[in-house]
């Protein structure tokens, strides 16, 4: 299987534990009986990106415009592997399909887990928060990069992003979102649709000018809205109800409602 490799051996037990630094960064911590691990380079540059969100204020750069980051943040989501849903049968090869898509199910959450563990899932967060409400390529890669970290309705990955929210007691998370849903476009599907097909001729550029402009916006729109779904994905009612309203937040944003 494709991604990001593990250094750590089969039969080495450890466990992790959430913490944070002196700067704010949640850190996943490894607890083992070996306490001279080795450095893993991936949890090292996650924690670099961590940094540089949360140090965004007084950078003289915009982390919107950290081409760096939005490289790397694209071959995280890439690393992980989406299935589509569109597979269709019956008899033998229903029960076949079955079988296929657990193990695909398994696969996919053990990808995902590779990134999560390491920060990726709460560095979206942050880069979410650091936003400002403003879009960007950055915030469409970060969208996209927790899309392929919760797809599937990855149930543990959900409760690690809330209980990083509910820790850091983030107003600017909840701003920030919120800002980025009143910039949406209303989507009109079927101009969407025309869109789609027009490109397909060559033709999109010249469909998308003039009145239908906002038709560009219409793939961030998508997944800004299927990043807030995939967090309630499974019923979560915990992360629903944290979404339309903060206790203990100097100001409570309803996302909900924003939709």
């Amino acid at each position: 299987m494709g991604g990001w490799g593990n250094d750590t051996d089969d039969n080495e037990v450890a466990t992790l534990k959430i913490v944070e630094d002196e700067g704010g960064v949640l850190k996943i911590e490894e607890n083992g009986d070996d306490k001279s691990l080795r450095p893993d380079p991936l949890k090292q540059l996650i924690q670099c990106f961590q940094r540089a969100a949360t140090s965004e204020e007084s950078q003289a750069i915009s982390i919107a415009d950290d081409k760096l980051y939005i490289d790397y943040a694209d071959v995280m989501a890439k690393s992980v592997h989406i299935e589509d849903d569109d597979d269709e049968g019956g008899g033998e090869e229903a029960e076949i399909d079955q079988a296929e898509k657990e193990e695909a199910a398994q696969a996919l959450r053990a990808e995902q887990a590779i990134l999560a563990d390491r920060g990726a899932a709460i560095m979206c967060l942050m880069y979410l928060s650091a936003s400002n409400g403003e879009p960007s390529d950055m915030v469409a890669q970060t969208l996209q990069l927790g899309i392929h970290l919760l797809s599937g309705g990855n149930k543990d990955i959900q409760k690690m992003l809330i209980d990083y929210l509910q820790l850091k007691k983030d107003v600017r998370f909840f701003t920030s979102l919120a800002g980025l849903m009143n910039k949406c476009s209303v989507l009109n599907l079927e101009m969407f649709e025309r869109q789609i097909k027009a490109e397909g001729l060559g033709m999109g550029a010249e469909l998308a000018a003039g009145d239908h402009q906002n038709l560009n916006d219409a793939e961030f729109t998508c997944s800004l809205f299927r990043f807030l779904q995939l967090t309630c994905e499974g019923h979560n009612l915990d992360f629903q109800n944290y979404l339309r309203t903060q206790p203990g937040h100097t100001t409570s944003v309803n996302l909900i409602n924003s939709t």
